[in-house]
Parts: C-alpha cells; sequence; structure tokens
C-alpha cells in the first residue's frame, strides 16, 4: 500500500511518487512492448506488458527506453489498434493479445466509454476512456 507521502492532491494536481499520472506512469517492461501497445500489470509487482487475449487492461504506452522502461498514461482517452468490431458508447475493452484492444462481454474486460472508432489503411482504430 502507498505512504501518504507517495500520493499528493493538491495545487499541482495529482501525484503518485513524484510522478504526474498524466505524463504518464513508469513502470519496467518487456521488449516485446512497443510505443502506442495497450498494456496491462504483468505477473511482476511495478511491471507491465501486454495483456493476453482477453486480458483486462491499465493504459497505453507512451514512452519506452532502451533499458526496458516505460511511461503508462492512464485515466485520460487513447488511442488504439482495435480488432474485430467495437461500437461507440458504454462497454468493456479487453486486449488482443496484439498490443490492441477489443470489445468483450460486459463484465469480463475493462469498462470503458469509447468514444468512436475510425479505420485507416485497413486498420481499425477506437478512441476510449478508461472508467
Amino acid at each position: 500500500m502507498p505512504s501518504k507521502e507517495n500520493i499528493k492532491v493538491g495545487s499541482k494536481g495529482i501525484r503518485y511518487g513524484g510522478q504526474d499520472p498524466k505524463m504518464g506512469i513508469t513502470y519496467a517492461t518487456t521488449d516485446t512492448v512497443e510505443l502506442g501497445d495497450i498494456v496491462a500489470p504483468s505477473g511482476v509487482a511495478g511491471t507491465v506488458s501486454r495483456p493476453a487475449d482477453g486480458g483486462k487492461i491499465l493504459g497505453l504506452v507512451i514512452s519506452k527506453e532502451r533499458d526496458a522502461v516505460c511511461g503508462v498514461r492512464t485515466g485520460l482517452v487513447h488511442i488504439a489498434r482495435a480488432t474485430g468490431a467495437v461500437t461507440p458508447g458504454f462497454t468493456d475493452l479487453a486486449g488482443d493479445g496484439a498490443g490492441g484492444v477489443k470489445a468483450v462481454a460486459a463484465g469480463s474486460g475493462t469498462p470503458c466509454h469509447v468514444l468512436g472508432t475510425e479505420v485507416d489503411t485497413g486498420q481499425t482504430y477506437v478512441a476510449f476512456h478508461v472508467l
């Protein structure tokens, strides 16, 4: 459990361990994670990886360093690759196993508000906010 000193709420906004969540929270990761991938907590504390097909999601990789450390943005609007049909509105999304997302049955994924979708050169992209 985080200590009170690590979580600050005040004139400088919300911070955790000195990090501003709007700028991404730093996690250790694997070499398979790429910039723009959707990630989830892995089995090791403080580490993220691509979620398995149907796995819950945490956020979007917005930076990645050579030393297997990445910045993950959570709580804002994300734009990610999508597999299959995703309908705008309130829906559950899950990882697709390849760094993107897919729609899943209610209660089996991460609750999200899908703002819209767009197809670009054969790839579907979805704009969503994790609830």
